[in-house]
């Protein structure tokens, strides 16, 4: 797929966000996480030419090797870790260029050694937002926390983690289960 194209497509949803939001008086904030998982370096500053600023990565090792590439011509990039967290990758998403949210903490010990490793990495910018997976649909391929036990997890990050800032829940629904 052409730049130009992913530039067009982006800015038609830009627009349609955009209209969105305006139309909704309920919405007091809406943000467009560019998934950029398996995209080049080149297509992902091409999308920030354009005023796209929040970009997903699933895998550490491109979170890692994106953010280096980008970090002096993308200083504002804005990135989501939207992976499964494995415990011994945490210092490395932590230690990203432009890290600001991790979008899948299910569990305290996750969200302890976030904690932690912000206050190395991180900590003197702001505190590193996450958000709190949840198995809504509760399908056993799905990652995330019962839907009884998400409340207790963000009250762990809200009063124990004080690197972390928890910045909501994250949930991928079933097809299924409507």
């Amino acid at each position: 797929m052409s730049l130009e194209i992913v530039q067009r497509n982006l800015l038609n949803i830009l627009e349609a966000v955009a209209d969105a939001v305006t139309i909704s008086s309920a919405t007091k904030r809406c943000r467009l996480v560019a998934v950029s998982k398996t995209k080049s370096a080149e297509m992902i500053e091409s999308c920030f030419s354009q005023g796209q600023r929040h970009f997903g990565e699933n895998y550490v090792q491109e979170l890692e090797e994106k953010s280096a590439a980008l970090a002096s011509k993308c200083a504002e990039i804005r990135w989501h870790f939207i992976g499964q967290v494995q415990s011994n990758k945490i210092s490395k998403i932590c230690n990203s260029s432009g890290i600001w949210c991790v979008e899948t903490v299910e569990s305290e010990k996750h969200a302890r050694l976030f904690d932690k490793e912000w206050s190395k990495h991180g900590a003197s910018s702001s505190p590193l937002r996450v958000l709190v997976q949840v198995n809504t649909s509760e399908e056993e391929n799905k990652g995330g926390i019962k839907i009884s036990e998400a409340p207790k997890l963000a009250e762990f990050i809200r009063k124990e983690c004080l690197n972390l800032k928890f910045d909501g829940f994250m949930t991928i629904g079933s097809f299924d289960n409507r």
